[in-house]
């Protein structure tokens, strides 16, 4: 007959508490010392798995509530959420990001870039001021590949503050990511949570919660290719944050040069300017030192643009710089950012 203490051994490695201290004799068995020490490794288990269960909760939540109506009003028929892509690499390669996907900014582009980061925690900042909305777009990421051995986790809040009709708004997206990699394959998915806030006390923007997926293949130590798929719950009925298909590549053609090309379409938008061209490059002077530029053919908003940055650093901290210009009616985008690395 077994033990009381064998049983609650053996319930604890099903929930994967492997370490077994020796099980005192049954007199013995209620003695304070004996629980109090297994009290503690039990804790120590579960504090060193804090990270997996709050993340995956957050994300399973955030899927299920997804579902649910939350849209308050239309107040624009433009995207939204395309403000949050003009900052960082992903602007400085003129919008081709999403085979790349090797910065924390893949939460935002293809959360299976995250997957990338094997054995690294990275925290980055992005700031952009945008010329055509006379606004400013802020970037926050997280990325913990350290937690888990098997699991990337991320996390990012994103804000904008464009005039909306006449309005100072302010739109905010916040997510979280997971990405697994399976040899040359990456899977990855990001749940999200949006809301606009308006200063007029008679309009209330949108809120809702959504997800976004993204799939990285790696066939060759050159070549990348990308999918993704943005907010694939509600996007169809939301025109400030539409579901949005997106593909691309990316190829190095020589140990100091690649080039890039990412390909979306926007279902909120007539089938005739409803697809989206991005082409970058990257020219690797060293290391530690590279120029980038892009052109975006940005048939949703019927203005194309172009952009031109430079990235510098280290093992530890990288600064980058990008110069983004609207073909017609003009105007200009500056952006900069850090990231670090642990």
């Amino acid at each position: 007959m077994r033990l009381q203490s064998e049983i609650y051994d053996a319930e604890l490695r099903k929930i994967g508490f492997e370490k077994v201290t020796k099980v005192p004799q049954s007199g013995d068995y209620k003695s304070h010392r004996w629980v109090g020490q297994r009290l503690l490794e039990f804790g120590s288990m579960i504090m060193k798995r804090r990270f997996e269960v709050w993340m995956w909760t957050g994300v399973v939540c955030m899927g299920v509530f997804g579902f649910s109506n939350t849209h308050a009003q239309s107040i624009t028929t433009s995207d939204l959420s395309s403000a949050f892509f003009l900052t960082g690499d992903g602007l400085a390669y003129g919008g081709a990001f999403r085979a790349v996907a090797d910065t924390a900014q893949a939460t935002l582009y293809n959360p299976a870039g995250i997957a990338q980061q094997e054995g690294k925690m990275l925290a980055r900042l992005d700031y952009g001021n945008i010329g055509g909305t006379d606004s400013t777009a802020l970037g926050i990421s997280l990325v913990d590949f350290q937690t888990s051995k098997s699991i990337a986790y991320g996390v990012s809040y994103h804000r904008n503050n464009p005039t909306l009709g006449g309005n100072q708004g302010q739109v905010n997206q916040i997510l979280l990511s997971g990405g697994k990699r399976m040899g040359s394959f990456m899977v990855g998915a990001s749940a999200k949570g949006y809301w606009v806030n308006l200063d007029n006390p008679l309009l209330e923007g949108p809120k809702g919660v959504d997800m976004d997926i993204g799939f990285l293949f790696q066939p060759l130590p050159i070549l990348s290719v990308a999918f993704t798929a943005h907010n694939i719950f509600r996007g169809h009925s939301i025109e400030e944050f539409p579901f949005i298909l997106g593909g691309g590549f990316s190829f190095r053609l020589a140990d100091e040069f690649r080039v890039m090309a990412d390909f979306t379409k926007d279902f909120q938008t007539p089938n005739s300017r409803s697809f989206n061209s991005y082409f970058g490059a990257e020219f690797f002077v060293s290391p530690q030192f590279s120029f980038r530029g892009g052109y975006g053919l940005d048939r949703v908003q019927n203005n194309d643009f172009y952009s031109l940055g430079a990235t510098a650093g280290s093992e530890v901290v990288k600064i980058h710089f990008t110069f983004s210009q609207r073909v017609s009616p003009k105007s200009e985008i500056y952006a900069g950012g850090l990231e670090f690395y642990f």
